[in-house]
């Protein structure tokens, strides 16, 4: 990676004392790819260091699951997620009814199996609606959430030794672009997943809970969210420059330039660093989850039947 005063590895640490990353950029700027480079980095840490780093990434766009490292997958299909509603009743003298919508996940014990086995993990959605995708998204953070506020509850946050990184990738949805970090806004779904998401985010920095971010405009996501995180920022459209960059690169002195940046240009807002991240280079492929799952068949030593044992006593 070229840069200036920067490395990977420092970013990547610079993210975990501050907590979030949100970069923020035009479609085909590439941030997919710097993702992949963050990610990657976070996973080297692990194998140079004592550092306990572990890697949730979601996507319903299935990219990374052939695009990426060696890293177990497992896919999430549009079914596994299911909408029910139960009925409430107003009051006595009004005969209307409401319905109060819920989720259920199938394949529970296969997906925490997954999550417990796995240092690191990729789940490719194929949910096709964005409120049943944040249902996800939002119970596999929870499991780490409440894992982690109960260790600290015992044993106090020094007791949390682990660093969970979530990598929500840019989603595709019937051909409507919506963003996984669009999940986090409660225009978006509804407002009881909302404050869930809302209340595990705001808390989840304490607990060595990270998010790793990307959008296409930062106008459309909520002020809650974005207001804690560091922001990568590239090339991006005029109405979202005019609205947001603008005033937040005013001291930058690349706020005119961030409109012509090259793919894999940024500009790392918290030290005004320009950072140049080279193209992703595979090192290995994802495979199914379902390999670690698989046991070696052992030669069972066939019993003789019933009929075969009765006939014998009698020889």
């Amino acid at each position: 990676m070229q840069q200036s005063n920067v490395s990977l590895k420092i970013l990547a640490d610079d993210i975990l004392r501050f907590g979030d990353l949100l970069i923020i950029g035009n479609k085909g700027t590439g941030k997919t790819n710097t993702l992949m480079q963050l990610t990657k980095q976070f996973r080297r840490d692990n194998q140079n260091t004592h550092n306990q780093n572990k890697i949730i990434i979601f996507e319903t766009f299935p990219k990374w699951m052939h695009s990426f490292d060696t890293i177990p997958y497992l896919y999430i299909r549009d079914q596994d997620v299911r909408q029910t509603f139960s009925a409430i009743e107003l009051n006595e003298d009004d005969y209307f009814v409401r319905t109060s919508k819920d989720y259920s996940i199938l394949r529970g014990t296969e997906i925490n199996e997954a999550l417990d086995i796995s240092k690191d993990l990729l789940f490719t959605m194929e949910i096709e609606d964005t409120d049943r995708i944040s249902f996800f998204i939002s119970s596999v953070i929870y499991r780490f959430y409440r894992k982690h506020y109960l260790t600290a509850y015992k044993y106090g946050l020094d007791a949390i030794k682990q660093n969970v990184i979530f990598v929500c990738e840019e989603s595709q949805i019937k051909n409507l672009k919506v963003f996984v970090v669009n999940l986090f806004d409660s225009t978006i779904i509804s407002k009881k997943l909302f404050n869930k998401l809302r209340k595990m985010y705001s808390e989840s920095r304490n607990l060595k809970l990270h998010f790793v971010m990307c959008s296409q405009r930062l106008q459309d996501l909520n002020t809650k969210i974005r207001g804690r995180t560091q922001l990568m920022i590239g090339r991006v459209n005029l109405d979202d420059y005019d609205l947001k960059i603008n005033r937040i690169l005013r001291n930058s002195k690349y706020r005119k330039e961030v409109l012509n940046f090259k793919v894999g240009e940024f500009v790392y807002a918290p030290t005004d660093t320009k950072i140049q991240f080279n193209k992703f280079r595979q090192d290995g492929k994802p495979f199914p989850i379902e390999k670690l799952f698989t046991k070696p068949n052992l030669e069972i030593e066939s019993k003789p039947s019933l009929l075969t044992r009765i006939k014998g006593l009698w020889q």
